[in-house]
């Protein structure tokens, strides 16, 4: 298997962990956000923007 056949194949999976990866950072926003932490909970939400 070459690199691009490689890559074709990880692609998916690499997709489907930063989805999961961006859903556990908005669950987190969200209790932090509930503790009074808002500008926590900002940074974690942009941070769950980006990947």
């Amino acid at each position: 298997m070459n690199d691009q056949e490689k890559a074709r194949a990880l692609l998916p999976h690499w997709i489907e962990h930063n989805t999961e990866h961006a859903a556990e950072f908005h669950r987190w926003a969200e209790k932090v956000r509930a503790a009074g932490q808002e500008e926590a909970a900002e940074e974690i939400a942009l941070a769950a923007k980006q990947l």
